[in-house]
């Protein structure tokens, strides 16, 4: 198939025939010891997952999830993208922040901060470092089973921890969004730390999107700090560390986020996945075989996260497609054979492979491969929805069809 069952709805007609609430919400409460209270905690997860995409799955972290039509609006944004294939599977979860100076912001270097912030509690975020690494975390990891590779959403002061987990190297997040950040937190404290990580040489291969409006006094006085961070990262770029700042000058502090999670999201997407201009881009120039181009893409991420990453069978087969759909087949089907290697149970990519061979006149091998996807759904019922295994059913059996009579019709 194509695309997913969620992205044909939405081409054919808006998603009127697409289940209501493609996301599943939870929420947990969890007593932490760090701070010594009882938190919540919200997990959204696409309903269209399957446990192999659950095991491929980047964790996004959102921070003050506390205002729910903000984390919905990452999670409705996030799911938008990985039903039209864009982003690979993830799940979300919605961090409820309690006291926010206290929570989100480095400890001072200047006795003068302290004196601005009055009776406010400023200066505990290793707190709710704690609180992620050793008590929110291991729970995601066991009741879910992700991959390690974790992302970290903040704005304004949640910006501000975002930001400074990647200047401090905490290892929470290989890739954060940092949404109008308060910069100028403890006289620019972050653009000091800055300089003093890459003078000594500690700042992570990592990913780091941040963004400043340019309405309103307070998002400019942000904007004017986060863009003398920008110059310092331009003067002397690091390597391994993925740098982008989006300056957007007709939003406010409060209208930031909505262009900030969906441009900062396909910016990610970017890194991990192979986007469809990178295999146009290949198809123009045809130096080296498409499925080499594939692996290598994997097995350079893979180096830069610092561990295995395995593409999700959606993924790989979307990536096949962008060869496909340009009359490629030649090109697709070694694509389509490397990701069954890695998803061998996966019904729908023995469909795709099928659809390819069909497209190479090779009638007999989709035959084969039609019937192998038909098989594995019957055998594998559990990987899927009844109403989007019912679909696939359909589809392929319709494809297993046609290809017969075609054949017959060639023997005839």
């Amino acid at each position: 198939m194509k695309r997913t069952l969620v992205l044909l709805c939405i081409l054919a007609n808006l998603c009127a025939q697409a289940q209501p609430h493609s996301v599943s919400f939870t929420s947990d409460t969890l007593y932490s010891t760090a701070f010594d209270t009882l938190r919540v905690i919200d997990i959204a997860i696409p309903k269209s997952l399957t446990d192999e995409d659950l095991k491929q799955a980047t964790v996004i972290y959102v921070f003050d999830a506390q205002f729910s039509p903000y984390f919905e609006l990452v999670t409705a944004e996030a799911n938008y993208l990985f039903a039209l294939g864009e982003i690979p599977p993830f799940i979300a979860v919605g961090i409820h922040t309690q006291h926010r100076p206290r929570e989100f912001t480095p400890t001072p270097l200047n006795e003068s901060t302290y004196e601005g912030w009055g009776d406010i509690e400023i200066g505990q975020s290793d707190l709710l470092t704690s609180f992620l690494k050793d008590e929110v975390f291991p729970m995601i990891e066991r009741d879910y089973t992700p991959s390690k590779l974790r992302f970290g959403i903040g704005h304004s002061l949640g910006g501000t921890f975002t930001t400074q987990s990647i200047l401090a190297n905490t290892d929470l997040f290989k890739g954060v969004i940092s949404i109008s950040p308060n910069t100028i937190y403890d006289s620019n404290q972050l653009p000091l730390n800055f300089e003093n990580a890459r003078e000594a040489n500690t700042l992570p291969q990592a990913f780091h999107y941040i963004t400043a409006g340019g309405v309103g006094r307070m998002e400019n006085r942000f904007r004017e700090s986060t863009e003398l961070l920008d110059s310092l990262y331009l003067s002397e770029p690091v390597e391994g560390l993925i740098w982008e700042y989006r300056y957007f000058p007709e939003l406010g502090h409060s209208h930031t986020p909505q262009p900030s999670i969906h441009y900062g999201l396909k910016a990610w997407a970017e890194i991990l996945t192979i986007q469809e201009a990178d295999a146009l881009e290949w198809i123009e120039k045809g130096e080296t075989p498409y499925v080499d181009f594939v692996k290598s893409h994997f097995q350079n991420l893979s180096t830069w996260i610092g561990s295995d990453y395995t593409a999700s069978a959606a993924e790989l087969n979307t990536i096949a497609y962008y060869a496909g759909w340009e009359e490629h087949w030649t090109a697709a089907l070694p694509v389509f054979d490397y990701a069954i290697e890695l998803h061998p149970e996966d019904a729908n990519l023995r469909d795709s492979r099928g659809e390819a061979l069909e497209n190479l006149g090779q009638l007999q091998e989709a035959i084969d491969s039609y019937q192998m996807a038909i098989d594995l759904l019957n055998e594998h019922p559990e990987q899927y929805d009844p109403e989007t295994r019912a679909y696939y059913h359909d589809m392929f059996e319709a494809n297993l069809k046609r290809v017969q009579e075609h054949l017959t019709d060639q023997e005839k």
